[in-house]
């Protein structure tokens, strides 16, 4: 074998002072072809406030093996920007980490990296094993950022239309969550941005940077905080992307935030929308970008249901029995693919067990003397208003919380909204849709039945569709494979409707703090008429052994 000829640079390598680098042998081939990739460092984006802010951060060395069946290797960026020449950063349409998966098919809006290199040896590359361990797939390259890459998107899996230039137009708008299919918010997600904690930080600079376009000008149409911090914002984005956007961060009130941060609140429905919230049927707002952090900070750019067309609906609407056959339909859909799921062993082990309110297991000695104090502050403040079913049930509640949240946590579990009252529900069109997961949990999925019945239905609405509502979700879980007994489903909402008279007392004792008093009031005058029908004191005091 003759003397190495010098190593090729990678067309497009000029300029950039980068040193070429030799492929590495190992694979060998039946003709050698010598192939190298340029690199380059670059200071990647990082929260000041990060003790690595001035660390070199960096990618993968885009690297070709040589061989008797060469094959080109399918490189994987990491957390880092590509640099286009003459271009500045910007953010790619979309990230994800290979994955397994059955021979080559590919996983949705898999971003595919062409490097640039002489005609001689351009070849497409191939993906990486179905098999390969992610981490241990990236490990095998050496640091460095590519230069002179062009990044692609297979819009064909990102609802692109047929013809388009890969990575050049918004996904065409199809289904009900064609924007979040898109896998845009992977895309942001995975880079150190800053978490806004005030709504003055939402600034066109920080939009620029999780969203897919530059953005000109930012206005904050309405700002509000709950038990969870939300604003409306328009931008200008040269005719680009959504006028309007909703985000959700967390509350501006400090002991607001201390509270969602303890709860894990804010963090929970940010995991929900990245983990399951593209293979549900139900419909949810479309996702821009989640961002967290370790300290229980985050951030929600969603859709604007208002500048969608979306509606939402009241407990005093004139077909508000129509709007809860559809709200049940959608329970059941979201219950059903979930019930008893072995991955809540695997990629869901993150979904709390909430038994009742405050931390995940709300179990634990401080969430239960805490829910037995909300209680006693609700008898305090509105037992002389109410009916006897009220006291009954409060005292039995303030008295036995421990056992009360063994009750709740019998039963098959599921995947449940956790707060699926009126307010956390828009039509778009007919279709009853699902906001705010903040409280989503594996639970019995009749607790999210009782909870929207009991705290959104009129009495007379709801004495009248009970039971066909109860036989409707049944027969709904029956359809996708779940039964269960009309005698357990009884007592199960029996039981549940507890649940939601401690959540609506709990949220009227503390004011406006969660949400305005008026809603709130409404809502607990609701459920105590639901606990005074349904007998619910009665049912507590035989389940717990408790002498009347």
């Amino acid at each position: 074998m003759g003397p190495r000829s010098a190593p090729r640079r990678c067309a497009g390598s000029r300029g950039h002072g980068a040193r070429p680098v030799r492929a590495p042998e190992g694979s060998g081939r039946s003709t050698p072809r010598k192939h190298t990739a340029t690199t380059a460092r670059v200071l990647s984006r990082r929260h000041p406030s990060d003790p690595n802010h001035r660390r070199r951060r960096v990618a993968r060395r885009c690297r070709r093996r040589r061989g008797p069946r060469d094959r080109s290797r399918r490189v994987w960026v990491a957390p880092d920007r590509v640099i286009r020449r003459g271009r500045r950063p910007r953010a790619p349409t979309s990230w994800s980490t290979p994955g397994s998966g059955a021979g080559r098919r590919r996983r949705r809006s898999r971003p595919r990296l062409r490097c640039g290199r002489s005609k001689r040896s351009r070849r497409r590359p191939s993906s990486p094993s179905p098999s390969a361990d992610a981490s241990a797939l990236w490990a095998r390259e050496p640091p460095g950022t590519l230069v002179g890459c062009a990044l692609h998107v297979d819009t064909e899996r990102t609802n692109g239309a047929p013809g388009e230039r890969k990575g050049s137009k918004k996904p065409r708008e199809r289904g009900r969550a064609a924007w979040s299919r898109a896998g845009r918010r992977r895309a942001v997600s995975a880079w150190d941005v800053p978490i806004p904690v005030e709504i003055a930080e939402l600034t066109p600079e920080w939009f620029g940077g999780v969203l897919p376009w530059a953005v000109r000008r930012v206005e904050v149409l309405e700002a509000h905080s709950g038990t969870t911090g939300r604003a409306r914002v328009a931008l200008d984005c040269g005719g680009e992307g959504p006028s309007t956007l909703f985000v959700k961060l967390a509350p501006f009130d400090e002991r607001q935030r201390a509270f969602v941060r303890a709860a894990g609140l804010g963090i929970a429905e940010a995991r929900f929308y990245e983990t399951v919230g593209e293979e549900l049927e139900l419909r949810v707002p479309r996702v821009w970008h989640i961002g967290t952090d370790g300290e229980g900070r985050y951030v929600m750019v969603l859709e604007d249901l208002v500048a969608s067309g979306c509606t939402f609906p009241r407990p005093r609407d004139p077909d508000v029995a129509d709007h809860a056959r559809s709200t049940i339909d959608g329970l059941a859909a979201l219950h059903a693919p979930y019930w008893e799921s072995d991955r809540f062993g695997r990629d869901l082990a993150w979904v709390p067990e909430r038994a009742g309110f405050g931390s995940d297991s709300g179990k634990d000695a401080a969430a239960i003397d805490g829910a037995g104090r909300f209680a006693r502050r609700a008898l305090d403040v509105f037992g002389d208003d109410m009916p006897p079913a009220f006291a009954a049930v409060g005292s039995l509640y303030a008295d036995h919380t421990a056992g009360v949240l063994d009750l709740w946590d019998e039963g098959e579990r599921t995947l449940i909204h956790g707060d699926p009252h009126m307010g956390n529900l828009f039509l778009d069109g007919s279709v009853v849709g699902f906001l705010d997961w903040a409280m989503t949990s594996r639970s019995p999925g009749m607790r999210d039945v009782a909870y929207f019945c009991c705290n959104s239905l009129p009495r007379e609405v709801r004495r009248e569709a009970e039971g066909e509502l109860l036989d409707r979700y049944l027969a709904s879980l029956a359809a996708r494979g779940v039964t269960m007994s009309r005698a357990l489903a009884e007592e199960q909402y029996r039981l549940f409707s507890v649940f939601s008279w401690v959540s609506s007392v709990s949220t009227a004792a503390v004011g406006n703090r969660w949400q305005p008093a008026p809603r709130a009031l409404a809502a607990m005058e609701r459920t105590t008429q639901a606990i005074d029908d349904l007998d619910a004191a009665g049912l507590l005091a035989e389940r717990l052994g408790v002498v009347p």
